[in-house]
């Protein structure tokens, strides 16, 4: 359609709206709320993006983010020297989470896991924050103020970016990811990351046994339901700014729990596809009842047992301060 204003003449194109997603999960237990709509003005078009920090529990308000103008499928402008590395990264995982199930998934998946592993905190104009500034534990902390926060940087369908932050102590209990592929990295402070693999089917009631004898281990009756399920503990490292990228799967390594080591940490974290329960990826919590994660060597057989949200977790959204993303 073409618009006439005096001289100056100006055609605009009716941009579709995007789906609005409600997803109740984490990053985790996150919860996305993203209520997108086109939005037409005499100059442009631009897509106004409502956007909500992602949450881990209870909701909390939301955090203002950048817009992202909308750009016609297929159709992306061309990185320069000026380009952000989030950018670049944001445009990697579109490519990559596009057709996860193509022949060229794993060269992309490649591309992208070296594009963030040069990220850095600078790079998101974020300033390490320190445990003796009220970001620790204890009695310092400010009252009130939730363990972990977030910052969202951006969500299409088939994924979505952007950061979590733990203070000093705080942990992110061990959780799923149905059917999604991830990419954490580490951009200040120091993590430890144990990692499982999706737990198997819950075996049949006739087939319990102890487990010693391969079957799953005996629960007092208030832990009768749900029944454990056997996994694998592949592995249980700390992580920092300097260390690869921390890659889960839609099998492998798609559980873990996240700790803070040694004060405050922060890391970028890419869910493709993003949790959306009407979809089927619901965020799931789990505790190891046999087979503790802290001794023996990795990999090793544990046994998970699927619980509620811990009530002692939840996280908070902040602004995301950095370079907006535009896809």
């Amino acid at each position: 359609m073409r618009l006439k204003l005096d001289s100056l003449v100006l055609f605009w194109f009716p941009v579709p709206a995007t789906r609005g997603s409600f997803n109740r999960g984490l990053s985790c237990g996150v919860t996305h709320l993203n209520n997108r709509q086109s939005v037409l003005t005499a100059k442009a078009p631009e897509l106004a993006a409502d956007r909500a920090a992602p949450l881990l529990g209870p909701p909390v308000p939301r955090s203002s983010s950048p817009v992202s103008p909308w750009s016609p499928p297929g159709m992306m402008p061309a990185d320069t020297a000026m380009t952000s590395i989030v950018q670049r990264i944001a445009r990697q995982a579109l490519l990559t989470f596009r057709s996860p199930g193509g022949r060229s998934f794993p060269e992309q998946h490649g591309k992208l896991r070296s594009l963030v592993a040069e990220v850095r905190a600078a790079d998101l104009q974020l300033v390490p924050r320190r445990a003796e500034d009220g970001h620790g534990p204890g009695p310092g902390a400010p009252p009130h103020q939730p363990p972990v926060t977030y910052m969202h940087i951006c969500e299409t369908e088939a994924f979505s970016m952007g950061v979590f932050l733990l203070r000093g102590g705080a942990c992110i209990p061990l959780h799923d990811h149905p059917g999604m592929h991830g990419v954490l990295k580490v951009l200040y402070g120091k993590v430890r990351i144990s990692c499982f693999d999706r737990p198997e089917p819950a075996a049949a009631p006739g087939d319990a046994g102890g487990a010693a004898g391969g079957g799953a281990p005996r629960l007092p009756p208030p832990l009768q339901a749900p029944a454990p399920r056997r996994s694998v503990l592949r592995s249980s490292a700390v992580y920092t700014e300097t260390s690869p990228p921390c890659v889960l799967g839609p099998d492998r390594d798609n559980l873990h729990r996240i700790d803070a080591v040694d004060g405050p940490t922060a890391f970028m974290d890419i869910l493709a596809p993003p949790y959306d329960p009407d979809d089927g990826r619901d965020c799931h919590y789990y505790r190891v009842v046999s087979g503790p994660e802290g001794l023996g060597p990795e990999p090793r057989e544990v046994w998970l047992q699927e619980v509620a949200q811990p009530p002692d977790f939840r996280c908070g959204g902040e602004p995301y301060p950095g370079p907006e993303v535009r896809l």
